[in-house]
């Protein structure tokens, strides 16, 4: 599980561990933020290729030399272990296909300017907009997914950015899937590809 120093956006990913870690016989759960850049430049300073290290509640020891902090887990709180909590119920799906894609190449075009991108239920159809809704002068573009959404009409604002990086490491093996959380006014958007092995998630934000 990766997630960002945000905490808006997290992926779950299922690899082998082919050696890496031995010598552990129970399930262990590492939680570090921004790995890439919290974690690997200092592990990139350990000369050996082979190294013992030390677990504790909130870091790990590496060679009595490097310490790493890991986050606490309770933070992430939309996930149950591996997966999306059992009680999340999701009010429309997407699958990724060509047709998106096309799509998503023509909202990039624009959507930098505005740095939001919107998931829209309006009359039971799921469109997907790039505009700024607090802006009323503010030009907007939007195309329809699909009809047949039962839902009320609701407003989903996602930071532009995560929305692009997401979908530049997906392909079609991918479906979307979409949340709402009353009580929050915000939702998300769950990605998971067939077998399982990939899971994202996008936290949306407030509109502002």
């Amino acid at each position: 599980m990766i997630q960002g120093n945000t905490k808006d956006a997290i992926a779950i990913l299922e690899l082998p561990n082919d050696g890496i870690f031995t010598g552990i016989k129970d399930e262990v759960s590492l939680y570090f933020t921004n790995p890439n850049t919290e974690v690997k430049p200092f592990l990139d300073l350990v000369d050996d290729e082979e190294v013992e290290f030390k677990l504790s509640d909130n870091e790990m020891v590496v060679n009595n030399q490097c310490t790493l902090c890991m986050e606490d887990p309770s933070t992430i709180s939309t996930f149950n272990g591996n997966n999306i909590e059992d009680n999340v119920e999701f009010f429309t799906e997407v699958t990724v296909d060509d047709d998106f894609f096309k799509i998503l190449t023509k909202m990039k075009k624009i959507g930098n300017r505005f740095g939001k991108i919107y998931f829209i239920v309006d009359g039971g159809k799921f469109y997907i907009e790039t505009s700024d809704r607090t802006n009323k002068y503010s030009n907007r573009m939007n195309f329809m997914l699909h009809s047949g959404v039962e839902s009320d009409n609701l407003v989903l604002c996602f930071d532009y950015t995560n929305v692009v990086k997401l979908m530049s490491i997906i392909d079609n093996s991918f479906t979307m899937k979409f949340t709402y959380f009353e009580d929050q006014e915000m939702g998300g958007m769950y990605c998971e590809n067939e077998n399982k092995s990939e899971k994202y998630f996008i936290s949306s934000m407030q509109d502002e």
